[in-house]
């Protein structure tokens, strides 16, 4: 191909090379640059190479590629830590970036993924459970047993209300993520720390 192409081709080239640093995050920009590569290296001259890119003569496909490997990896990230309200705005940031044709149908339709609220219930989980973590602390290190009584009552309120935003919490929770990444307790000292919330109010969790 002519008019300069070889800065063109040693662009792709250096970009693939670059992205095969981390195959794994990648995947789909490699793909999509090597397909770009190819074209131009087999094309005979730039009108050609446009002619054979075809719709994708924007170079859409790239951009795409990057938001691709880009929510791919956020939603896997997500998924592990167990935050499951943003590994779903991550999902469906994913399809839209899967199924859009233009850059303007991605930037017209990617604004509309924003899904604060699933994003909120997210942060109200984990701030609700450090709340509870800290009360046991408290329940367990007053020295007046009304006090600790007080701290019991509390904790049982802001344990209905973590209930409300998470139905299936349980004292269990606390080791699976995404409540095990803020609970600096073992499970000896949990149940230790329940035992001695439950003889406070008289009943159980």
């Amino acid at each position: 191909m002519e008019n300069n192409s070889e800065f063109h081709i040693a662009y792709l080239k250096s970009r693939i090379s670059k992205l095969k640093e981390n195959l794994e995050l990648n995947s789909e920009q490699i793909s999509a640059y090597q397909k770009v590569l190819s074209i131009a290296e087999n094309s005979r001259n730039y009108e050609e190479y446009l002619q054979t890119l075809g719709e994708d003569a924007d170079l859409f496909s790239l951009a795409r590629s990057e938001q691709i490997d880009r929510y791919r990896s956020m939603v896997s990230l997500y998924e592990k830590f167990g935050l499951e309200e943003n590994a779903e705005v991550f999902r469906k940031k994913l399809t839209i970036s899967t199924t859009s044709k233009s850059y303007m149908e991605l930037a017209t339709n990617l604004p509309q993924t924003i899904a604060l609220p699933l994003e909120k219930i997210s942060t109200e989980k984990i701030n609700q459970s450090m709340i509870l973590l800290h009360l046991l602390f408290q329940i367990n290190t007053y020295a007046k047993r009304d006090l600790r009584f007080a701290k019991a009552l509390q904790f049982k309120s802001e344990f209905l209300k973590l209930k409300s935003i998470d139905s299936s919490f349980s004292f269990e929770s606390f080791f699976i993520n995404p409540y095990l990444l803020i609970n600096p307790f073992t499970r000896s000292q949990i149940v230790s720390l329940k035992k001695n919330l439950e003889s406070l109010l008289g009943e159980s969790f």
